[in-house]
């Protein structure tokens, strides 16, 4: 696509001009950009010895293709842009409409196109949502930050740069919650009935009891070696996937060895995960608080 075009190569009907920074001229209405930013709305308020009016061509600071995609934004009768390039494109997108040209209508939009990159990049997100006092939208982005190891979200250098939006009080919040959470779910299934269950590592007589567990029900040890280690991992990484195979391979392969739970410890493992220890999982973390400030 040619640049500028439709509705902005216009000549008759506009009165203003926007030349971008690469020598572009877009030709817009001053009575639009007056109604929809307070910036615009105070540069054609000077006084006419402080403002050209023969020739109302105003420099940017934006190349042409930046300047395009932010009046598609909200431009009346241009074609709406639909989607983004990538992450770095709406970020400075939001920071060029909302910061600079303070055209705060569209912030429900950019919000919305924001929640979309919060599974690719949710430190990213969690860092612009602060910036911009989003607080529903950082909370959901520090949820999905729980899938990264605490100790890459404190020492990864490449998180740098999408963290420099982050003040210091939010970073810490967001260390505290990534802590808590890795408490909590690492408590999670050791307060699970386990001993209550029909499943194979509570009928069988055959495996080794697990030592720890209540006197009055024998466990078989097998299920433990499955809690023991998501117990280590969610501590550090509480957004684990607990039905990953790499977690369930140990205990199934003790649970193999025996003759009665090798034939239904993997479905009943599955459906323990599924029906109790990833709810409890889950429960536990909503309860932690995410105490930013703006």
């Amino acid at each position: 696509m040619s640049l500028p075009s439709e509705p902005f190569n216009n000549v008759s009907q506009a009165d203003i001009i926007l030349r971008s920074c690469d020598g572009f001229d877009f030709h817009v209405h001053s009575v639009v950009l007056s109604y929809a930013s307070p910036f615009f709305r105070a540069m054609f308020s000077l006084p006419p010895a402080e403002i050209d009016k023969s020739h109302p061509i105003i420099p940017v600071s934006e190349p042409a293709r930046l300047l395009d995609r932010f009046l598609r934004i909200w431009y009346p009768g241009a074609e709406m842009l639909a989607d983004f390039d990538d992450f770095n494109e709406l970020q400075s997108l939001i920071e060029l409409t909302l910061s600079k040209y303070d055209i705060q209508s569209v912030a429900p939009i950019f919000k919305h196109h924001l929640r979309r990159y919060i599974q690719q990049n949710c430190v990213g997100v969690f860092a612009v949502a602060c910036s911009r006092g989003w607080a529903d939208v950082a909370h959901d982005a520090a949820t999905e930050s729980l899938k990264i190891n605490f100790f890459s979200l404190v020492q990864d250098k490449a998180l740098a740069q999408d963290l420099r939006l982050v003040s210091g009080a939010n970073f810490q919040a967001l260390l505290c919650y990534h802590i808590e959470c890795g408490r909590v779910a690492a408590g999670a299934g050791r307060t699970l009935p386990m001993a209550e269950s029909h499943s194979s590592w509570v009928k069988c007589r055959d495996c080794e009891p697990y030592k720890n567990g209540p006197r009055s029900t024998i466990v078989r040890a097998w299920i433990y070696v499955y809690l023991d280690k998501l117990t280590f991992v969610l501590r550090h990484d509480p957004g684990a996937n607990v039905q990953d195979s790499m977690f369930l391979k140990d205990a199934l392969s003790v649970a193999e060895e025996c003759e009665y739970c090798r034939s239904s410890a993997f479905r009943d493992l599955s459906a323990f995960i599924e029906d109790k220890y990833l709810p409890a999982i889950n429960e536990a973390i909503q309860k932690v608080p995410l105490e930013l400030v703006f």
